[in-house]
């Protein structure tokens, strides 16, 4: 048996909601599921990334020619 921490009912356990008063339950092992934000990070991250590639085969390519002359 459950009981309601809304009105104190009991009812039977598995119930997602009180059957006095319709107070939602909360079940055992439920994981509450919350939305991390709108991305913004991982492209931030991605865009970090694609800078860096960017950043070292320019300076690469720059010392090639430079040990040259």
């Amino acid at each position: 048996m459950a009981h309601c921490p809304s009105c104190g009912g009991t009812t039977e356990a598995g119930n997602r909601f009180c059957a006095f008063c319709g107070t939602p339950l909360a079940t055992a092992g439920a994981v509450p599921w919350y939305r991390t934000g709108s991305g913004v990070l991982g492209i931030g991250m991605t865009l970090a990334a694609v800078a860096v590639v960017v950043v070292v085969l320019i300076v690469s390519r720059g010392d090639d020619g430079a040990a040259a002359g």
